[in-house]
This record gives structure tokens, C-alpha cells and sequence, in this order.
């Protein structure tokens, strides 16, 4: 889905689902291939 958004020239795409381990995943996948950013927010 994240691949399709760049694609559809989605400018900013923000996903919200801390203190999971899948999210903790999917956001080291998203750093690592799209250069994103995760940002702790409390």
C-alpha cells in the first residue's frame, strides 16, 4: 500500500499505531527502503 501511494504521488503518508511490534517493524522497513522519518510523539 506504501508502494502505491509514492507511486500515486501521495506527498506524506503518516501511520499511527506506536508501541506495537508490527508497527515497530513496518517504520524500520519504511526508514530503511523510503527514507522516512519516525518521530515520537508523547
Amino acid at each position: 500500500m506504501i508502494n502505491k501511494a509514492i507511486q500515486a504521488g501521495v506527498p506524506q503518508i503518516i501511520i499511527a499505531d506506536p508501541g506495537r511490534s508490527p508497527f515497530l517493524k513496518l517504520a524500520k522497513r519504511c526508514i530503511k527502503n523510503f527514507d522516512a522519518k519516525l518521530i515520537d510523539v508523547k
